[in-house]
């Protein structure tokens, strides 16, 4: 995943590997280099699209099936600061209760 230092409205993408259109909410968790957590729910825009998503996932085309991915557009202030060790994954959460994690990625987040 190539994101840049403050970039706002790059479009995160996190597999799932199962389905998340029953969810009551949908969280994307990023893990600084420092281990700060910052945690981006629904209502921050973080959504399971109802459409597939082909992506370059560390150099290979992938496809991720439709309602078995989050995404989640940035937001000013939270892309920051450059540096490798970065972590996303993925919680889904639904009213039977379930609360699940999808996948775990570690990024680097680039100087603009």
């Amino acid at each position: 995943m190539a994101v840049k230092e403050n970039e706002v409205g790059k479009l995160l993408i996190v597999g799932a590997s199962f389905d998340l259109s029953g969810n009551s909410d949908l969280r994307v968790v990023l893990t600084k280099p420092d281990s700060t957590e910052i945690t981006k729910t629904s209502a921050d825009g973080v959504t399971a699209p109802a459409v597939p998503i082909t992506v370059d996932v560390d150099g290979v085309s992938t496809t991720f099936a439709a309602n078995e991915y989050f995404q989640y557009p940035t937001e000013a202030g939270v892309m920051t600061p450059a540096g490798s060790g970065w972590q996303i994954r993925g919680e889904y959460v639904d009213a039977t209760p379930k609360d699940l994690c999808g996948d775990n990625s570690v990024f680097t987040v680039e100087p603009c």
